[in-house]
């Protein structure tokens, strides 16, 4: 249980983390002309998006933002 708290706690800090961590590795992947690391990054990259997709507030029945200035 205190390990959920300290997660929930610090759950924007972990986006960050997420998000600096993407970054870099899709600046190496462009920098780096060599297939292999292409292949290691995109095995992270989609364990990345299946995480952010678990934890994402999108879902099936949450409506969508409006496309349009104004309210709902």
């Amino acid at each position: 249980m205190n390990i959920l708290l300290l997660l929930w706690a610090h759950l924007d800090d972990i986006f960050a983390v997420l998000f600096a961590m993407q970054a870099a590795l899709v600046a190496i992947v462009r920098l780096t002309p060599t297939p292999k690391d292409d292949a290691v990054a995109a095995k992270v990259l989609s364990v990345l998006e299946s995480l952010a997709s678990v934890l994402s507030v999108k879902r099936k029945g949450f409506p969508a933002a409006p496309t349009s200035p104004g309210l709902y």
